[in-house]
């Protein structure tokens, strides 16, 4: 027993004379979790506390709610630090309501808006305000009516490439209305074809009339456009070169007789002819014409049916003075001649005031009228749109 007890006491001497074993080194990987930790730490620490940290300042319900636009009621929404909350965005004023946008409005009243044809915004009813709709978008309420603005009528009828009559155009409102584009300058010849103001070529009659020339002419027409035509002269009316220094080209003349010519020719009394050779006539031809120098004749036979100074062929001239009946008149060839002025046939395709050149001679102004359907007054013709 006294050695069991001995030998135990050694073993527990020689335990508690033994040193503890060196902790392990520390690696990389430890150090860096450490240096993690205590950042976290810190982190941490400057989060709980202290103005350095950065701290969200929550906004005040008014700010909430001039920020969304609201005007009214309590709203739950995310304010500008990411939190969930009720705003109070107070009440209206008497006589508004609160809408489901939360903003201040007069109540609806259809019937008092409908009596004064008010399509939009606020009225007054009485003393008290009724609110009559909004407007769709891209118009706006103007005077309490729906009204598409920021488009003129010039950038409409622009962008449609018309320049006259009326187009159909949609309005911001879906309705469909008249579009007044202008008019075409009728002194420029121009009709509105397709709501585009066209030039309508003049006749080569018309053409021949204004150019004032006569044979092939080849010249500018009405439109600008060079064309040449046939300005042939009417009856015994020769072409000839014209005598105006201010007048280029060539022009109608009717020739004398030969009896005008000797009155031309012999017109001083004491010098008269009775054989001209080359002699040169109103219209610039040489001709041979003869010619009495002692009148004779009878002023009875001469004159019967005619008036006025009468040229004979020979050159004299008989005085018949105004020898017709009262419904007659002494027409352009010294005969007496009874007026008709029906223009009906002359009028035949023609429009406007156009000068009428009756059976006698005589030049009036007569009304030929409008044109039919599709087709424009240009240059006193009707011509087809």
């Amino acid at each position: 027993m006294q050695k069991l007890a001995l030998l135990l006491l050694s073993l527990s001497l020689a335990a508690c004379s033994s040193s503890p074993s060196a902790p392990a080194p520390q690696t990389d990987g430890d150090a860096e979790n450490t240096s993690d930790m205590t950042q976290d730490a810190g982190d941490m620490s400057s989060e709980d506390g202290g103005e350095d940290a950065g701290e969200c300042l929550p906004e005040s319900a008014e700010e909430f709610c001039e920020r969304i636009e609201a005007e009214c009621s309590e709203i739950e929404g995310i304010d500008n630090c990411g939190e969930s909350r009720t705003f109070d965005c107070g009440g209206c004023d008497e006589g508004l309501e609160c809408t489901e946008s939360n903003t201040c409005q007069a109540p609806a009243n259809p019937e008092a808006c409908e009596a004064v044809s008010a399509e939009c915004g606020t009225i007054d009813v009485e003393g008290a305000p009724a609110y009559c709709g909004e407007c769709a978008e891209g118009s706006e309420c103007v005077e309490n009516t729906c009204a598409c603005v920021g488009v003129d009528e010039a950038t409409i009828c622009n962008d449609a490439g018309a320049n006259c009559g009326t187009i159909e155009y949609t309005n911001c409102l879906g309705e469909t209305v008249d579009i007044a584009c202008g008019q075409c300058d009728p002194e420029a010849d121009e009709v509105c074809n397709d709501n585009v103001c066209t030039c309508v070529p003049e006749s080569n009659e018309a053409f021949c009339a204004r150019v004032e020339q006569c044979g092939d002419v080849t010249a500018e027409d009405n439109c600008g456009s060079m064309r040449t035509a046939d300005c042939g002269c009417a009856g015994e009316e020769l072409c000839v070169p014209s005598a105006d220094e201010n007048t280029s080209g060539s022009v109608c003349c009717l020739p004398q007789t030969d009896g005008e010519l000797c009155t031309v020719l012999n017109s001083d009394p004491n010098n008269c002819q009775t054989n001209y050779e080359d002699a040169l006539d109103n219209c610039g031809q040489m001709r041979t014409v003869e010619c009495s120098c002692a009148c004779s004749f009878d002023p009875v036979a001469t004159c019967q049916g005619r008036c006025g100074d009468v040229v004979l062929d020979d050159g004299c001239v008989a005085n018949c003075g105004a020898n017709c009946n009262a419904n007659q008149v002494c027409s352009t060839t010294n005969e007496c001649c009874t007026p008709n002025n029906n223009s009906t046939a002359f009028c035949q395709g023609k429009c406007g005031t156009v000068d009428f050149t009756n059976n006698c001679g005589e030049t009036i102004q007569v009304d030929c009228g409008g044109c039919g359907f599709l087709q424009a007054c240009v240059s006193n013709e009707c011509r087809g749109l």
